[in-house]
């Protein structure tokens, strides 16, 4: 199946990109205040709502998260934390980063998060480098739970190239 991975975003003017990304940063922070114990009260304790964003300067407005509160919400309420906005019945996907400098951190995906944002951006990205139906790909990494390979993976596949694990 052959498939353009062309995007009408790609198109759009550098003003509209602007009322899209805040649109969506706005929309994101609405979706994590409902769904996410961690970001609801992280956001309620600093004030923070939809309504308080007005323009893409206001992301500094926000708490930046780092691998170490990950950890730590994950030790506290285990495999992840208080991070996930869905119930754990589903989670299709289950990744872990290789725990290089510090423990190993737990990430969860749904069909969607897994098939239609993660693959899907992978694929546009290999896509624009170049990447084709017609083309082989040799995978050099093993099979274990890191995330940013089975995605190039998957991505390949979904543009239509042989995969050769």
């Amino acid at each position: 199946m052959k498939r353009n991975f062309f995007n009408e975003v790609e198109i759009l003017s550098r003003k509209q990109i602007t009322q899209l990304q805040l649109k969506r940063l706005k929309d994101q922070i609405d979706y994590l205040s409902y769904n996410s114990p961690y970001y609801r009260k992280i956001f309620k304790g600093q004030g923070i709502a939809p309504d308080i964003i007005r323009s893409l300067h206001d992301l500094n407005r926000l708490p930046f998260i780092h691998k170490h509160m990950i950890g730590k919400s994950q030790a506290q309420h285990p495999p992840f934390g208080k991070f996930l906005c869905v119930p754990e019945s589903k989670i299709v996907r289950f990744f872990r980063t290789s725990g290089t400098t510090l423990k190993p951190r737990n990430f969860a995906y749904t069909f969607h998060d897994w098939w239609n944002i993660s693959v899907e951006v992978m694929a546009r990205i290999t896509y624009s480098l170049g990447a084709r139906d017609r083309d082989r790909v040799f995978i050099a990494f093993p099979y274990i739970t890191f995330v940013s390979l089975w995605s190039s993976h998957y991505a390949c596949e979904k543009i239509g190239c042989m995969v050769i694990p």
